[in-house]
């Protein structure tokens, strides 16, 4: 094998591993779990009623967490990926 073949061979390797990684970290995005909370944190379920967030809980695609006045939030996502929130912000999921 020529050492064009093996770059060409090489550079389709390389950019079929980085669009598999973008996939999976894309998919790593849609669910978080809540790791911080203080003073007014909701969770907003887009099928149920808003209710107070609490740590651990799990935040899906289609959730969204708001955070109150003088209040904040952090949600990390399963890629160790972290989110901080600060007051008076609403942060949808997925």
């Amino acid at each position: 094998m020529n050492i064009r073949s093996r770059f060409i061979l090489a550079s389709m390797s390389l950019a079929l591993a980085s669009e598999l990684s973008n996939e999976a970290s894309a998919d790593e995005l849609k669910a978080a779990k809540v790791t911080q909370v203080i003073q007014d944190v909701r969770v907003l379920p887009s099928n149920a009623s808003p209710r107070p967030a609490a740590v651990n809980d799990d935040v899906r695609g289609g959730t969204a967490v708001q955070t109150g006045v003088q209040s904040r939030s952090e949600l990390t996502f399963k890629d160790q990926t972290i989110t901080r929130l600060g007051e008076k912000t609403t942060f949808s999921v997925g």
